[in-house]
């Protein structure tokens, strides 16, 4: 085994590659901390690990204590040997002696298991924000919501709600809408309002926002007017300068011009709307540098001189590309001007939405204590939180966004300033893995640390008192994969790295080669698939994928040794599909949804139409859904007819009695006057598959009671959180189960398989990325209009040979676009390859992919002929190991227990009330003084007591004197007056009997002499069951007394007979 680098810092900052070992030296730094000092058992409580995610956080504290355990518990340290070497290896102790400070240690924690510091990042920030809410202006009471999507629904819902009352408000939706339409981006107000409102809890567009608070609607609605009539400015001039060209033109012959086919056809598309056709060609450009190109050379004597012609030409085209910039940088903020508008006013709705509810989402916790707490001295942090950290684990760094490092930094510079007591901090993490940029992770933060620390700099320029304190410690060695698969990919990657046009990227992965430290052997397999259009290169794909994948199982490879990883859940649903065709297992996430079963979807189907049973719509879903589900067993062409019959609105009969022949044991009246989840058991029963354990519908039931529940009973309610979340909820897969795994790259991160397949791995370029910018409108196009604080602007991808006229056109006008175009365009181009990388890295025995002549694919398998000659369209290296020598996850029955049936029955037709039994005169009479008694705990009491029974039983005349008689009687009894005036009294009290469930009592008193009586009244004859009943009454009560409580029977007749223990 390699031997382990120590840390010799303050801070060290360590580059863990794919496979390197990061989850095993962080535990192995965690626990050499907390066991560093013999004498301090409890300084785990002074150490502080921060993670992505709840379930990476769960495994390293398990780990952490698993290991302790072993340390103390087995002599050779068992599963945990190799990492006990390692803390001997840190701390230079013997292996008794850890034995004896883990035991310590283990004891403390688990004593103290809360003050255990392992959580995610997210988890320390809302300790922060709890603890400082007073003074980040927070009510003093609020619950956190994770829920991002329903906070911005309930935005756009409060938004929506002005519509019609506020005129502003309406006005600019109205505008908004018109918009999109005229964007070609539909009708359909609410999915565009929605996909613009995450924009909301982007850590980007709060500082935007909060300048644009201040704007009102009219100050959007004046920037709105003046953009408008600059653009049709520009387009008036535009028209103007080509028709001046055009004369200048016609004074001499077309066929002494220069290329006349391209001027004129340029001059064509001066007349049209698009900016980009404004730009000037190369052709026509080259007139400003050289008037004389304007002319073919074989012109003879021409009336004009050609110098002066081709100079005022040139002025015009010059004008004409500055205009055309401008024009483009309008048409882009025009593009967003009414979104950051109504963005604006559904940033108000929102924190009306939360004041309300009493609820913060947890993205505006960042930027909170950023704007309050950062100010603070650490100590004075640290003194409110309640512990005082010195050491600080960061793993995943480079999904740590730039607020959250902002706000950080603080606090690890306190642990760090030295002192008597000085602290430590190990940042970990991988810029190659930085994957999650889009949400708000800046991988480029950690890649400037990793430089800074490589020469022991600060990490951060404001943290001066940091230099030569810190260290940087690359962790190359790859455990993960075999020896052939981590040579191929420090092959391709390093020579990838050449692609990167940033220096920091370049970088990164010229650093990427790993040392295998795995099993020797190994197999590479990649395919170049001929070009073709999408709809024949998908199943080209399909079709090579179910070859490989019996191929591999045909070598007795299991199915749950494979993964297929995908880069979007479209491709997931295709392969899902495809692979349920082949009668191969496969578990996913898209296949597990709610939303992937027939049944529930014709669960839901009806649901949603009795909301609205007259629309037609939803008539239709329910019979597609019915046939779609095998439930209407119909062929497509009666499912077609029956359709067409609905859109034309001439239907045979009813919509409700063509469902009521459908599902005869349905009825929508029936089902209203149920709850939700009997609602659901109901409809489940009458669908045909009520009493079949199907997981999926199972699940949808438990939704159902789940949310009528927690949240409200009502179907509207329930079927708009269906709609939100049926591609969310989801059943569990069973562990064990053997069937390949099919999940995108993003959540394979921090995964490892046998096999892996990517077949898709041709990534697309994607483009779009929006960012917020400050513009002078003075300054740019000379107007005299304010213009809004920030604007937010759609880039543009300028980097093309095709777009280079584009991109100097306006670069001349705005350069700070085209600087940001190519900043996104270096990230994009990182993150694509970071995507790869992380697919390509999670297979330990064999790797599977496939390539074709688009996106990054042309540019890969180029990269892969050079590093292998002679390959043409198919490359295989290395061989699958031996069946002896494969590592493989446990298979075979997922539960010991499968529910075979469901006991699902109307209750109704189960369950009868009993039947109401005539009491006799004496019976009546007895129970009617009984209750009275059960409810005088003073005899002044009685009145009350009597009034109220009397109203409950409706009394006769005669029978309400018998009652006042008695209950006098027995008030007045000598023998009971002990029992008014104890010092303590008790009744009709629940009593927990032990195997006997719950008794009351009619009475327990405390009497005055500090004796306790447990009383029975008993208005009929005298039964040994009586005394039996109130002997197990005394018996319950002893455990609570602490002393068995004497008894007494009273029989309440027309003489009060008393029996006691």
């Amino acid at each position: 085994m390699p031997k382990l680098p120590l840390r010799q810092q303050p801070l060290s900052v360590f580059s863990a590659s794919a496979g390197a070992g990061k989850t095993f030296r962080l535990a192995a730094e965690y626990i050499a901390t907390a066991l560093r000092d013999p004498n301090e058992p409890h300084a785990f409580t002074q150490i502080l690990a921060l993670t992505f995610t709840n379930k990476a956080a769960h495994e390293m504290k398990r780990r952490i204590l698993d290991s302790l355990r072993d340390f103390s518990e087995v002599s050779d340290f068992g599963e945990s040997k190799g990492l006990a070497q390692a803390v001997q290896d840190i701390l230079n102790i013997s292996g008794e002696e850890l034995a004896i400070r883990a035991r310590k240690a283990l004891e403390s924690m688990l004593h103290d298991y809360g003050s255990i510091g392992v959580g995610t990042l997210d988890q320390f920030t809302h300790r922060l924000v709890r603890t400082f809410a007073l003074e980040l202006g927070l009510p003093g009471q609020f619950d956190v919501e994770l829920d991002q999507t329903m906070l911005l629904e309930l935005a756009i819902q409060e938004l929506m709600s002005e519509v019609g009352q506020n005129a502003e408000l309406t006005q600019l939706l109205v505008s908004y809408a018109q918009s999109n339409v005229d964007d070609e981006k539909g009708g359909d107000l609410y999915p565009a309002l929605l996909d613009m409102a995450k924009h909301l809890a982007q850590e980007s567009s709060t500082e935007a926002l909060r300048e644009l608070a201040q704007w009102t609607m009219q100050h959007h609605g004046a920037a709105h007017s003046a953009l408008h009539d600059f653009q049709r400015h520009l387009r008036e001039q535009v028209g103007r300068a080509a028709g001046e060209i055009r004369d200048l033109l016609g004074q001499v012959d077309a066929s002494d011009i220069s290329y006349a086919n391209r001027w004129f056809s340029f001059l064509e598309k001066l007349e049209g709307k698009d900016p980009e056709e404004w730009v000037p060609n190369a052709t026509v450009s080259k007139v400003c540098s050289d008037p004389q190109a304007l002319f073919s050379k074989k012109g003879a004597e021409r009336q004009v001189d050609p110098t002066q012609l081709g100079q005022a030409v040139a002025i015009h085209v010059e004008r004409i590309r500055s205009w055309a910039g401008q024009a483009l940088l309008v048409h882009e903020i025009r593009k967003n001007d009414r979104s950051a508008s109504v963005m604006v006013e559904m940033a108000k709705a929102l924190e009306r939405v939360l004041e309300r509810q009493r609820v913060q989402p947890l993205w505006k916790f960042n930027q909170l204590i950023h704007d309050e707490l950062t100010t603070q001295p650490a100590s004075y942090l640290f003194e409110r939180l309640g512990d005082r950290y010195r050491h600080f684990f960061i793993d995943e760094a480079q999904d740590t966004s730039t607020l959250q490092w902002k706000n950080l930094w603080p606090l690890l510079e306190n642990a760090l300033s030295g002192g008597t007591e000085e602290g430590s901090a190990l940042i970990v993490g991988d810029g190659k893995q930085s994957i999650y940029r889009w949400r708000g992770s800046a991988a480029e933060e950690f890649l400037t640390m990793v430089q800074h620390t490589s020469v022991q700099a600060p990490p951060n320029v404001n943290l001066p008192s940091l230099a030569g304190r810190t260290e940087h410690i690359p962790l190359s060695d790859n455990w993960r994969s075999r020896r052939e698969i981590v040579t191929f990919n420090n092959r391709l990657f390093e020579a990838m790295a050449n692609q990167m046009p940033r220096d920091l990227h370049h970088q990164t992965y010229q650093a990427a080669p790993q040392t295998p430290q795995g099993d020797p052997g190994g197999r590479v397999e990649l395919r170049m698939l001929p070009k073709a259009k999408v709809e024949d290169l998908w199943p080209q794909i399909l079709d090579q994928l179910v070859v490989d994948l019996r191929s591999a199982q045909a070598d007795h490879w299991n199915w749950g040794d494979m993964a297929i990883l995908v880069r979007d859940k479209r491709q997931g649903r295709a392969i899902a599909l495809r692979m349920a065709q082949e009668n191969i297992p496969v578990v996913s996430s898209e296949l597990l949804a709610l939303s992937s079963s027939s049944w529930v979807g014709a669960m839901a189907s009806v649901m949603h139409w009795m909301l609205v049973p007259r629309e037609k719509d939803r008539q239709w879903a329910v019979l597609r859904q019915l046939q779609e589900a095998g439930i209407w067993a119909v062929p497509e062409t009666v499912l077609h007819a029956a359709g067409v019959a609905l859109a034309q609105k001439v239907p045979d009969r009813p919509f409700e009695a063509v469902l009521r022949e459908i599902l005869p044991e349905f009825s929508p009246d029936i089902a209203w006057k149920l709850s939700l989840y009997e609602m659901g058991e109901y409809l489940a029963r009458a669908l045909g598959f009520g009493h079949q354990s199907d997981p999926f519908v199972l699940r949808f039931l438990d939704a159902l009671h789940e949310y009528s529940t927690k949240q409200i009973n009502r179907l509207e309610a329930f079927m708009a959180e269906w709609d939100r979340k049926k591609d969310d909820w989801s059943i569990s897969a069973p562990p064990g189960m053997d069937a390949i795994e099919l999940l995108t790259i993003h959540k394979a991160k921090g995964l490892e398989y046998p096999l892996v397949y990517v077949p898709f791995g041709s990534f697309r370029i994607q483009d779009g990325r929006s960012v917020w910018m400050t513009m002078d409108w003075t300054d740019l196009f000379g107007l005299d209009t304010e213009a809004p604080p920030k604007s937010l602007l759609t880039l543009k991808s300028l980097h093309s040979d095709g777009k280079q006229s584009i991109r100097e056109a306006i670069e001349a006008v705005h350069p700070d676009y085209v600087a940001a175009s190519e900043n996104a365009r270096q990230e994009r181009i990182f993150d694509d390859f970071n995507l790869l990388y992380v697919a390509l890295t999670r297979p330990r025995d064999g790797l599977t992919c496939y390539l074709w002549d688009e996106g990054y694919g042309k540019d890969l398998w180029a990269h892969i002929q050079q590093a292998y000659p002679g390959v043409t369209d198919h490359l295989v290296l290395g061989a699958w190991p031996d069946q002896d020598d494969r590592r493989r996850p446990q298979v075979g029955n997922a539960s010991p227990w499968i529910l075979t049936h469901v006991a699902s029955d109307d209750w109704t037709q189960r369950v009868r009330l009993a039947r109401f039994q005539e009491e006799g005169p004496e019976q009546r009479l007895g129970n009617a003084v009984h209750r009275v008694m059960e409810r005088i705990r003073r005899p002044g009491d009685a009145t009350k007591a009597i009034e109220q029974t009397a109203m409950e039983m409706e009394w006769t005349a005669s029978e309400y004197k018998t009652v006042v008689e008695r209950v006098h009687q027995a008030l007045a009894d000598e023998r009971l007056k002990p029992l008014f005036e104890a010092a303590e009294i008790y009744t009709e009290r629940p009593l927990l009997m032990p195997e006997k469930g719950v008794r009351r009592p009619d009475r327990v008193v405390k009497l005055q002499d500090g004796r306790w009586l447990v009383v029975d009244y008993k208005t009929g004859e005298v039964e040994d069951e009586h005394a039996e009943q109130i002997a197990r009454y005394a018996d319950g009560l002893t455990a609570v007394l602490g002393t068995r409580p004497e008894t007494l029977r009273v029989y309440l007749r027309d003489q009060i007979e008393l029996y006691g223990s």
